[in-house]
């Protein structure tokens, strides 16, 4: 998978230099994007920029509004809301999981220990924990979550997720389950509670070390160079219609904060 999405054409180059200037919060929050103004550093056609664009709006990056696109300026309160969809599911389809104890098991056992051959901070260990996902919200006889987990997840939160706790130490309760094999239901259940707790702690530390969320610009361009595959192991083409998440993450009203994603400088 992470070889087979390695940048190999306009499109996808495209896709992935955006994508960067995006999470380095290049374009403010009213900037309107349309195909015409990457016309000439892309050499790309409208309708190819067009379908570039409507990718980053499926996958988190961009909200599209009519015919224009606009950034989406990801908060702390967009993240841990992130987060507390993910623990439902998660803790939905380790019961799954554990429940078959078959080769499914077996493959997402073999996939958590790979990771450990990387740091928390290579985007390799990134890539390897989206395939973790894409196997554990495949489990039980009826796959429809994996469906409605990437409708209600989109791509962005992830990887803005991993490039916060990167620096931090990488607390994702995947590498935690890297001994999944061993566990045993409800004990299985306890320990999820447990690392959680973990994640949490690790989230709420990151999110308060400031008013703004910071990427670091020059990790953005160092370690974010690939396009992971959904939470369905699939990679839409660049060409398909935008599909907006069912409940965006988007605070409204007097409660809004003025939190956005940008680079440190």
């Amino acid at each position: 998978m992470t070889e087979a999405m390695m940048p190999t054409d306009k499109p996808l180059n495209f896709y992935l230099d955006l994508r960067r200037r995006l999470l380095a919060g290049e374009f403010a929050a009213e900037k309107r994007l349309v195909t015409k103004q990457f016309s000439a550093e892309s050499g790309l056609s409208n309708s190819a920029i067009l379908g570039v664009l409507n990718a980053l709006a499926t996958d988190g990056y961009l909200r599209k509004q009519h015919k224009s696109f606009s950034p989406v300026l990801w908060t702390p309160c967009m993240i841990e809301a992130g987060v507390d969809r993910l623990e439902i599911f998660v803790e939905i389809c380790c019961t799954r999981l554990l429940r078959e104890s078959g080769h499914r098991l077996a493959k997402f056992v073999q996939l958590a220990g790979e990771m450990n051959a990387w740091a928390f901070s290579d985007e390799r260990y990134y890539l390897k924990s989206m395939e973790c996902l894409a196997v554990l919200f495949g489990a039980g006889e009826r796959r429809t979550i994996g469906e409605v987990a990437n409708r209600l997840l989109p791509q962005a939160f992830f990887r803005i997720l991993w490039n916060l706790l990167a620096d931090a130490g990488g607390l994702l309760w995947l590498r935690e389950l890297r001994s999944a094999s061993g566990f045993c239901l409800p004990d299985g259940r306890l320990d999820l509670i447990a690392i959680w707790l973990s994640v949490r702690a690790s989230i709420t530390e990151v999110l308060l070390g400031g008013e703004e969320i910071i990427l670091d610009r020059s990790r953005i361009a160092d370690h974010n160079r690939v396009r992971e595959a959904d939470l369905r192991a699939r990679t839409l083409p660049l060409v398909h219609l935008a599909h907006p998440i069912m409940l965006p993450l988007v605070e409204t009203g007097d409660a809004a904060q003025a939190y956005v994603v940008s680079a440190s400088v």
